[in-house]
């Protein structure tokens, strides 16, 4: 029981002069907040808006294949143009590489159309379009399906109407006596996509459209910022504490406490209480004022960011005490 008494003599020594040190309160409350300050006026405004979605689409076929007419007809080639919401689209020229992109978590993904895409849609057996994505991107998995599936309904309108074309030359050319070859068929399927024409750039054949469903709320810094910065100050004011003990034992105010009977487990018990009690004005101090004041948002589990503030104050306060016995 006397050792208990002696703990908490020691612990509220400890704390009446921290209270009573304006430099120390200073440290271990203002300060920190001058940073927190200074990095929420930084970050203001960062991610204040929704990044624009980007789409890679890439190709197998070789130059001149049906598929250069889509991308060509796809592809971004001024951002100033792109409507609010608007996808960027980009031609990945290296499909080898796009793939090894993918691979490195480089790229989220792209939609590649195969080798023989030309001779799948022109002979009627058709063409499978390839998404390859990382499987943790969820989000440009389904917008590159909706691409891939757009694309598909694009070319299946224009082969019904090229082929609905291709009949009426057909019957003229047996009328004529000269039936269309080859060559008129396919230039006939890859006109029905606009491409660059003469160096200007066409319409594309697909068509976005981009719903607001509501406002975007911007991020706020402090919900990063200020959990940072409490973890950082509360060691800083450990290890003060730890020069605080390393100080009373070079002046001898340990030895007089140790011949005084004060036990040495009662002295490290008081001293680590007492930090322990310092961290925690720290934690109720930080996030007062960042709930009250900078409105920081504690999560799904306020219950669980607390506790962990907690224990960071008690691993801080061994923390300081393992340092100044190494001093």
């Amino acid at each position: 029981m006397r050792s208990l008494k002696y703990v908490w003599f020691i612990t509220l020594k400890d704390l009446k002069r921290f209270t009573t040190d304006r430099l120390a309160l200073f440290f271990f409350v203002l300060f920190p907040f001058f940073f927190i300050v200074m990095f929420n006026f930084l970050l203001r405004g960062t991610a204040a808006g929704d990044g624009r979605l980007e789409l890679h689409l890439a190709t197998q076929e070789k130059q001149g294949g049906m598929s250069y007419q889509i991308i060509d007809s796809l592809v971004t080639r001024d951002d100033a143009q792109l409507r609010p919401g608007g996808p960027k689209i980009i031609w990945l020229k290296d499909y080898e590489k796009a793939r090894q992109d993918v691979a490195n978590k480089k790229l989220a993904g792209f939609l590649s159309f195969p080798a023989d895409f030309t001779q799948g849609v022109l002979t009627g057996y058709g063409a499978h379009l390839e998404v390859v994505v990382d499987a943790g991107q969820v989000n440009t998995r389904a917008a590159l399906n909706g691409l891939a599936k757009a694309i598909a309904s694009s070319v299946s309108m224009q082969q019904v109407a090229t082929n609905a074309a291709i009949g009426l030359m057909v019957e003229q050319g047996l009328a004529s006596g000269h039936p269309p070859q080859a060559d008129d068929i396919s230039k006939m399927f890859q006109q029905s996509y606009p491409g660059q024409a003469g160096g200007a750039s066409q319409p594309s054949v697909i068509k976005f459209s981009t719903e607001k469903v509501g406002d975007f709320e911007p991020r706020n810094p402090s919900n990063w910022v200020i959990p940072g910065y409490l973890v950082m100050f509360v060691f800083f004011a450990a290890t003060q504490s730890a020069e605080t003990i390393v100080r009373e034992r070079q002046n001898h105010t340990l030895e007089r406490l140790l011949t005084g009977s004060v036990s040495r487990e009662a002295i490290l018990g008081g001293v680590f209480l007492g930090m322990v009690a310092k961290g925690l004005v720290q934690i109720i101090v930080f996030w007062t004022v960042g709930i009250l004041v900078f409105k920081i948002d504690l999560g799904l589990s306020p219950f669980g960011v607390i506790l962990l503030s907690v224990l960071m104050a008690i691993t801080s306060a061994s923390f300081a005490l393992m340092l100044a016995t190494l001093t």
